[in-house]
């Protein structure tokens, strides 16, 4: 559950962040990376503990690619934010591919057996 709850607040602020680089709102962006950097932080601690070398490096690619959109933004570099959100959104399907499971109602649940 704990893990569910990481992945809910990655979701809506990766949505926003995307609108936020096509505006371009340099404020929205940065507060969103802040908090993916630590969303993404948590997931590699999860991944970690289950063993999980794959997905734990995807997490890690995911927060440094966050903090380059960071980095990209204080410095008025529209063009390289838009390349961190595109490797940002690389590294969440990678994951979501492996580790992942949609359900009948819709839901997602992790999938382990990897």
């Amino acid at each position: 559950e704990a893990f569910d709850r990481v992945m809910k607040r990655i979701g809506p602020a990766f949505s926003s962040i995307r609108q936020a680089v096509a505006a371009p709102e340099g404020k929205t962006v940065t507060d969103e990376a802040v908090m993916l950097k630590a969303a993404f932080a948590e997931a590699e601690t999860f991944w970690k503990k289950r063993d999980k070398r794959d997905a734990e490096k995807w997490a890690g690619a995911a927060r440094g690619q966050a903090d380059q959109l960071s980095e990209a933004v204080a410095k008025g570099r529209w063009d390289d934010a838009k390349a961190a959100v595109g490797a940002l959104q690389q590294s969440c399907s990678a994951c979501h591919g492996a580790y992942r499971q949609r359900l009948e109602d819709g839901s997602y649940r992790i999938r382990m057996g990897n």
